[in-house]
């Protein structure tokens, strides 16, 4: 299973645009690409006319994605630790959906599976170790998932997990 697209955009300041002009009819138009954040944004726009009168107003909207997740990983590990890495893979559609969940992890030992109990075998994948399994999640909902990972050497280890269902994917 390849990776779903990974987020990685997580600037706090979408965007900044001083310097538009409004049209003949008075109108602005702007476009910008939102950073990769699952979150709340506020709109701010203040104008000023030639006249130097000032107006001001605000919005706000929200980003989701139909299928999301979230990954809980320790920040630290000592040599030789067993580690549990968490995720939880929201669902915001209208219907359950059967995910396809993958870990991939390059510098411990996956020694596989704590939730849900019937996974896949770890399999080489280059220099990382891959895990997959199909993962229930229920309407507006949420499922949760956990792999043990145990640390060998000193060292970084590089984590990703996606979870994906058709053209619906997220890590």
């Amino acid at each position: 299973v390849p990776l779903g697209y990974l987020r990685s955009d997580f600037r706090e300041t979408a965007a900044w645009q001083p310097q538009l002009r409004a049209g003949p009819d008075g109108k602005i138009s702007t476009s910008f690409q939102l950073p990769d954040s699952l979150t709340a944004w506020r709109l701010t726009a203040v104008g000023l006319t030639r006249q130097t009168e000032i107006g001001s107003a605000r919005a706000e909207f929200k980003t989701r994605l139909p299928l999301a997740v979230q990954v809980f990983l320790p920040r630290f590990a000592v040599e030789r630790d067993r580690l549990q890495f968490r995720a939880l893979i929201h669902n915001d559609g209208d219907a359950p959906r059967t995910c396809q969940a993958l870990w991939k992890i390059a510098g411990a030992r996956v020694e596989g599976w704590a939730e849900p109990a019937a996974g896949s075998v770890a399999v080489p994948d280059g220099d990382a170790v891959s895990c997959s399994a199909s993962i229930e999640v229920p309407a507006h909902g949420t499922a949760r998932t956990a792999i043990w990972v145990r640390v060998e050497s000193p060292g970084v280890l590089n984590v990703a997990f996606t979870a994906a269902e058709g053209a619906d994917s997220d890590g």
